[in-house]
């Protein structure tokens, strides 16, 4: 299995039991993976008391996993309503380290789940490639 997200112009990556068949991460109502994942491992992440960190959601964000506000012109066009998820720690609190899904598939999105040990590449001709 690759280790990075970078794939071949017009791959596909799913997370389907059978390695090929539509992946249900991108039927999901709330969230959506990015068309390319960033990295096929998680990201850890630190959140300090007093800050909040926005993770993507519609999967179009050019610095997944985080939030760069992408979802506005994709809703605009898809009629959608995506928003980013937001975690905070408040002040006084101790500092939070959370793992974060950079491959888009993990059903506790934002949060890491290891969905990212299942997806594969599917080129555009529909031969594995991961």
């Amino acid at each position: 299995m690759a280790s990075s997200g970078a794939g071949a112009t017009g791959d596909k990556y799913t997370c389907a039991e059978d390695g090929f068949g539509d992946c249900p991460c991108h039927t999901a109502e709330a969230t959506r993976p990015p068309t390319i994942p960033k990295e096929l491992k998680s990201l850890k992440v630190t959140i300090e008391p007093g800050s909040a960190k926005y993770f993507c959601t519609c999967g179009e964000s050019k610095s997944f996993p985080f939030c760069d506000g992408s979802h506005r012109a994709y809703n605009a066009a898809n009629g959608t309503s995506f928003v980013p998820t937001k975690v905070e720690v408040a002040e006084g609190e101790e500092p939070k380290d959370v793992w974060a899904c950079q491959c888009g598939h993990s059903k506790k999105r934002p949060f890491c789940d290891g969905s990212h040990k299942k997806v594969k590449a599917v080129g555009a001709a529909g031969a594995g490639t991961a």
